[in-house]
C-alpha cells in the first residue's frame, strides 16, 4: 500500500523516536510499578496493580504522542481507529488463535534453551496469587493486549507510517516491540511482524487488536479445563491441525481483501 496522503499534514515519527517511545513506555511501566510497590509493599506481585501501571503509563505516553503528531490531522487516523470490516476481524481472530500454539511452542523452546522465564509466564503465576480466574483472564486476555496494541500498532506504527513504505514500518515496530521482552524474543518478534502486517493490510488497528486478544486468550484455555497455568499443557494433534488451518485461512483472506482494496484505490485514482 502507498504512503498515506496525510503525511504532508502532520510530522512523521522518526525511527529513533519510535524506538524511544516503545522502549520508554516499557521503562515507564517498570518505574510506576516500583513507585507503587514502595508505597504499598507487595503490590509488585499484584496482577491488578501491574495492569493499572501498564494502562496509566501507556495512556500518558499516548496523550503526548497525540499532541506531538496529531495536531494537524485526525487522532483516529493516527491510531488506526477507522471502522473495520467484520470479515477482516473474523479473519484476524483466526490468525491470532491459529498462531498461538505455534508461536508459544517457539517461545517455550527459546526460553528452555536460555534456561530463563518468560515475562508472560511471570504474569500468569502472579495471577494465581493476586486474583481469581476471571481477573486473570480479563487482564491477560484483554486489558494488557488492548493497551499494548493501541500504543504500538496504533500510535507508534501510525506515526512511523506517514510518508514511508509499509515494509520498513512493519519490521521496525516488530523489532521495537520484541525488544521490550527479556525472554522468548523470537516469539514476540514474529508476533510483532504479524500484527503490524494486519494493521497495514486492513488499514486499522482493530484487526491487530482482535488477533492479539485471541493470541493471548488461547493459552488461558487450560484454566477452563481445570488445569493450572504452572503445569505444562500438551495440545492434542487435532488442535495443531486446526491451528494451522485457521492461521492459513485467516492470512489468505486478509491478503485477498487487501489486494482487492488496493485495486479499487488504483482504479479510483
Amino acid at each position: 500500500m502507498n504512503p498515506k496522503p496525510s503525511a504532508e499534514l502532520a510530522p512523521p515519527m522518526s525511527f529513533f523516536a519510535a524506538a524511544l517511545w516503545t522502549l520508554g513506555g516499557s521503562l515507564f511501566v517498570s518505574l510506576l510499578a516500583g513507585l507503587v510497590d514502595s508505597l504499598r509493599p507487595g503490590s509488585v506481585n499484584d496482577l491488578v496493580s501491574l495492569s493499572a501501571c501498564h494502562a496509566l503509563a501507556y495512556s500518558v505516553a499516548l496523550l503526548v504522542i497525540l499532541q506531538m503528531y496529531a495536531r494537524k490531522s485526525s487522532g483516529r487516523e493516527l491510531l488506526g481507529l477507522t471502522r473495520p470490516r467484520p470479515l477482516d476481524l473474523l479473519a484476524a481472530l483466526l490468525v491470532g488463535a491459529g498462531s498461538a500454539p505455534l508461536l508459544n511452542a517457539l517461545g517455550d523452546a527459546w526460553v528452555a534453551k536460555l534456561d530463563t522465564v518468560d515475562d508472560a509466564t511471570d504474569l500468569a503465576i502472579l495471577g494465581h496469587v493476586a486474583g481469581g480466574r476471571f481477573t486473570l483472564v480479563l487482564i491477560l486476555g484483554l486489558v494488557l493486549p488492548l493497551v499494548s496494541e493501541i500504543f504500538v500498532r496504533g500510535a507508534v506504527y501510525g506515526g512511523l507510517r506517514r510518508g514511508r513504505t509499509a515494509g520498513m514500518c512493519i519490521v521496525a515496530t516488530a523489532v521495537f516491540f520484541g525488544s521490550t521482552y527479556s525472554a522468548a524474543l523470537p516469539m514476540w518478534l514474529v508476533l510483532g511482524l504479524g500484527l503490524a502486517w494486519l494493521r497495514e493490510a486492513t488499514g486499522n488497528v482493530w484487526a491487530s487488536l482482535v488477533a492479539r486478544v485471541a493470541f493471548a486468550s488461547v493459552p488461558l484455555v487450560p484454566l477452563f479445563l481445570g488445569r493450572s497455568l504452572d503445569d505444562d499443557y500438551v495440545y492434542p494433534h487435532w488442535v495443531w491441525a486446526a491451528s494451522v488451518a485457521a492461521l492459513v485461512l485467516g492470512l489468505l483472506f486478509i491478503k485477498w481483501t487487501s489486494v482487492r482494496r488496493d485495486r479499487v484505490v488504483v482504479v479510483a485514482t
